[in-house]
């Protein structure tokens, strides 16, 4: 990177620059493509490139025609016929010209066009181009650099207003498809609120700062087609649109990652704020032209940021929009340490069953007549043990502590008629965890110095805001509190209400750190005590803040829950579906909660709800909580649970019969979306896919994959290419689905219906068939594998659970010597049922077994004979 001499100096074109820095020359830039004039050092073939590459081969920046691949494949050509060494151009490429113009190029073509530099200063716009900001430094080059995540090259330049507003700002180009771009203030920026800091609440709407910015551009040769924009509360807002005029993003604080994907999806890449989450921002903007300029950078509302602040933004280029976000997702968790399988050992309601009183819950502000609230669910924990239905923990709403001004929190203790015994002695008694909610903070809390408590709080003003809220900024209220409430059984703390903090304390909005450390500091408290935490009403920075935060393990993936609202979908609002928050949440390491629900239809008696409000739809929302690899919570009255509904979701234990990863869109929804015509399934609802994927998998086998579809309004045609993260290329699967609907599959004498068997895991064809919700499809394939002398065979699973195959209940499954051997686990004395696949003859056999009082057992299945032994 650049030296700390050269980065701290104010730049002057005539400044004598550093040895390693080599401008490029005056026709032309690029960080990897172009050269830096007739002198060539450390290895590099750019002075060739320069040589052989005419100064007006870009198209609009000069890019987007064949003539740059060419001239890269002539370049080539030539190195090679000199002995020259050559590196390879990465796929994902920047071009940038003499003045600082730049565009994103793909394959050597044109994918987006590059938007105007510009900061703001004295709260006055500085934009490159219109003579308020100029290019003083660069562009210059610097090659095989130790950048953000490893070996890059980069390319750098500093522009100025001549006054006080100073701002670097670079590419760095890896060979992988990545793109790191940052933007610097060596000298810091005063007055950067775009409107002098007056009206924060529309100033977080807007960018202060710049840098990249794209051009939503239509109709460039191999470009994109549409975007993927994941934004709003709960995340509820992302949807795909067309990428151009028609472009839909959300702009400001709402938005996060957005991922452009040409007309095939054969390319995607997804763009997000890589640094700093809290104060990245973007906007899009429409010009007088009609065409509108996606612009990332400082969020507008922040006052002044430090010398030395920098923002850094990442593209990650991915074979089809699922493919890109999880590629993004593998290298924002390696750069911040965020580890899925240590949230999954921390969080238990992330493994086992747990009881919910949440909105939408029986008990949600409301007991059993003539008892508290501890009575009542004393009364649900007996009635759970007496159906056999093992809760390992209960979610514990935010109806149990004491509300002050604009009904935020005014203290987080358990009141004496809510909980007279306290929680500890709830805890022993019932061995339940403690998933305790908070909601915003009142101004009259009990816990701030200026109410006579001992901690420093941040308090929403009357001229900015609406003066009802405040937020800890003090790390000792978090110990505290945490270490108070973790004595008392809590392993889980859900912090709701996020947004409305973050809108309601301007502090947080204008300052360009304390968002970050408020966050942060919540975090430090729950590692102290090793409890997980829930984000809810979160939006994506918060979502992308988790990266910097361990503790944080899950976050609220849709709506809250209603009874009898499962078909009221017009977007944004649809109460279970997850389609789309829950890829952006697995790649960041996060497991995707959908809220509780009913398992039986009618459950009168909770004024909150109507007579109508029954819930038609629980098998069809036990499968979605099941598929989520979040929360599994029923939220039942006492009398009124459907036990063998909510045991299709677990072991006789508790433990969660789960896929590998949350059930996601598939790409062509994304597609049908921007696109429309045929380019994917149709669904019911607008922004609502109906066909969603995922998948098991097991040591050493194929994936089995699972695919939901409902809402559907025709038939769609599933290929291979459409379930590519969840299948193994080159492995032949038997597809399958139960018999005549889930539910019936799960009575006695579970029956199976084959779809179709020996189909490639990269060729096959099968068709989903239209759908509702209350008739929603499954449908599973399993890998057909060699069990010698010829013959084939596939493990169908436990067809009664929703998820058959699940690697918590299957350990492992050898294929030979003429059987399959299965291990599996689970409650001692437990009985699990298996279903196979006997390729020669196509029956589905079936294999129960008693699990041994160490809760394992081993099923071998052949040809000749199903067997069973425990050990």
């Amino acid at each position: 990177s650049a030296s700390a001499a050269a980065r701290s100096r104010v730049p002057n074109a005539a400044t004598t620059q550093p040895a390693r820095r080599r401008p490029l020359p005056s026709n032309t830039a690029g960080s990897g493509s172009a050269g830096s004039g007739p002198t060539r050092s450390r290895g590099s073939t750019y002075a060739l490139y320069s040589a052989i590459w005419p100064p007006n081969t870009r198209l609009g920046l000069g890019l987007g025609s064949g003539n740059a691949a060419a001239m890269r494949t002539l370049a080539l050509g030539l190195c090679l016929g000199l002995g020259l060494a050559q590196k390879p151009t990465p796929r994902l490429d920047v071009e940038v010209d003499k003045s600082g113009a730049y565009a994103v190029t793909l394959d050597g073509l044109t994918w987006a066009q590059g938007g105007p530099v510009a900061l703001t200063v004295g709260s006055e716009a500085r934009v490159a181009g219109d003579g308020g900001l100029e290019l003083v430094e660069g562009p210059e080059f610097e090659d095989d650099e130790l950048c953000s995540l490893g070996p890059c090259r980069r390319t750098w330049m500093t522009w100025s207003d001549h006054a006080d507003g100073l701002m670097e700002t670079s590419f760095e180009i890896y060979s992988d498809g990545v793109i790191v771009y940052e933007q610097s203030f060596p000298k810091g920026l005063q007055g950067t609120a775009v409107k002098g800091g007056t009206d924060p609440a529309a100033e977080k709407d807007l960018l202060s700062t710049s840098f990249p910015a794209f051009v939503a551009q239509e109709g460039l040769k191999g470009g994109p087609a549409g975007v993927l924009h994941f934004a709003g509360k709960f995340m509820k807002d992302t949807r795909s649109s067309p990428w151009g005029p028609r472009t839909n993003i959300t702009s400001g604080e709402e938005s996060g990652p957005f991922v452009l994907f040409d007309a095939h999806n054969d390319n995607a890449v997804i763009t997000s704020t890589f640094s700093n989450f809290m104060t990245g921002s973007q906007t899009a903007v429409t010009d007088q032209s009609g065409y509108i300029t996606v612009g990332l950078g400082l969020l507008g509302s922040v006052l002044s940021v430090p010398p030395g602040y920098s923002l850094k933004f990442i593209s990650v280029l991915g074979d089809g929009v699922t493919d890109a976000v999880l590629n993004w997702g593998k290298i924002m968790r390696a750069q911040y340490g965020k580890s899925a399988v240590a949230g999954y050992e921390r969080d238990i309601s992330l493994r086992y069953l747990g009881y919910a009183t949440d909105n939408g819950a029986y008990y949600y502000y409301h007991t059993e007549d003539g008892v508290n609230y501890e009575e009542t669910l004393e009364d649900v924990h007996d009635y759970a043990e007496k159906i056999g239905v093992p809760y390992k923990y209960i979610l514990i709403d935010s109806w149990w502590y004491l509300k002050g001004a604009g009904s935020g929190v005014k203290d987080w203790t358990e009141q004496p008629d809510v909980f007279p015994s306290g929680f500890q002695a709830f805890h022993e008694r019932t061995g339940w965890a403690l998933w305790l909610h908070n909601r915003r903070w009142s101004v009259d809390n009990v816990y701030d110095e200026a109410n006579g408590g001992r901690y420093t709080f941040l308090r929403g003003r009357d001229d900015l805001d609406d003066g009802e809220y405040s937020v800890p900024n003090d790390q000792r209220l978090w110990d505290d509190l945490m270490l108070n409430k973790s004595t008392s059984g809590m392993q889980i703390y859900e912090q709701d209400w996020l947004y409305n903090e973050f809108h309601g304390v301007s502090q947080l909005l204008q300052s360009p750190t304390l968002a970050r450390e408020w966050l942060l500091q919540m975090g430090k408290g729950a590692d102290k005590v090793n409890a997980a935490i829930q984000y809810c009403m979160e939006i994506p920075k918060f979502v992308l803040q988790s990266l910097e935060i361990p503790a944080v393990t899950q976050a609220r993936a849709s709506d809250d829950y209603h009874p009898g609202k499962v078909d009221d979908c017009e977007w944004p609002t649809c109460q279970w579906y997850q389609g789309h928050s829950a890829l952006l949440l697995q790649a960041v390491g996060l497991a995707p909660s959908k809220d509780d629900f009913w398992t039986t239809a009618d459950q009168p008696g909770n004024p909150k709800y109507k007579p109508t409000d029954v819930e038609t739809h629980s098998e069809f929302l036990g499968a979605v909580a099941a598929y989520s690899t979040g929360p599994v919570q029923p939220a039942d009255a006492v009398g009124k649970s459907d036990a063998d509904l909510i045991l299709r979701t677990s072991t006789g234990g508790g433990l969660l019969l789960q896929p590998s990863r949350p059930m996601t869109a598939i790409d062509a929804c994304f597609l049908q979306e921007a696109l429309g015509g045929d380019a994917g399934p149709k669904p019911r609802y607008r922004h609502l896919c109906p066909v969603l994927s995922t998948h098991t998998a097991l040591p050493n086998l194929p994936k089995f994959l699972h695919v939901m579809s409902a809402q559907l309004a025709a038939d769609y045609m599933l290929t291979a290419s459409d379930v590519a993260a969840d299948v193994t290329p080159g492995a032949d699967y038997v597809f399958w689905r139960a018999a005549d609907s889930p539910r019936r599959a799960a009575a006695s004498g579970v029956s199976v219906s084959v779809i179709a068997a020996a189909r490639a895991g990269d060729d096959f064809t099968v068709t989903l068939p239209a759908c509702r919700a209350d008739d929603f499809g499954l449908l599973h394939a399993a890998p057909l594998l060699a069990l010698g002398g010829g013959d084939r065979a596939a493990l169908l699973g436990e067809v009664a659970k929703f998820v058959p195959v699940a690697s918590q209940r299957v350990r492992s499954v050898t294929a030979g010597g003429g059987a399959l051997s299965v291990a599996v686990a689970g409650e001692a004395r437990e009985e699990v049922t298996l279903v196979f696949y006997d390729e020669e003859t196509g029956a589905t056999p079936t294999a129960t077994c008693t699990l041994s009082e160490a809760g394992t057992a081993t099923v071998t299945f052949g040809p000749e004979a199903t067997a069973c032994t425990c050990a």
